[in-house]
């Protein structure tokens, strides 16, 4: 990951949904359909990305590559999608 990529934030794409179960929790893709079952952590950590998950303002998760490398594998296979930080526009004269 770049350094910019730590600054950005993860987000649920429009249309997955999480499921908790006893064990974790199952990520439910509607187009195309699939279900994924994940463990308890996975559950929690993508519970977050349900209003997004800003790496800046999560620093202790954010500093775990195995936590990068989960977040950047469910980006590839289309169930979040990944923000750049904003930045402040610049006024038009």
């Amino acid at each position: 990951m770049t350094a910019a990529a730590l600054q950005g934030s993860y987000h649920l794409k429009p249309g997955v949904r999480l499921q908790e179960t006893p064990a974790g929790g199952v990520v439910i893709q509607p187009n195309p359909l699939r279900l994924l079952k994940i463990n308890r952590s996975a559950w929690e950590l993508l519970k977050q990305c349900e209003q997004g998950f800003p790496l800046d303002q999560n620093p202790d998760l954010a500093a775990r590559p195995a936590v990068l490398d989960f977040l950047d594998q469910r980006r590839q296979e289309g169930l979040l999608d990944w923000s750049p930080p904003e930045t402040p526009g610049q006024p038009v004269i």
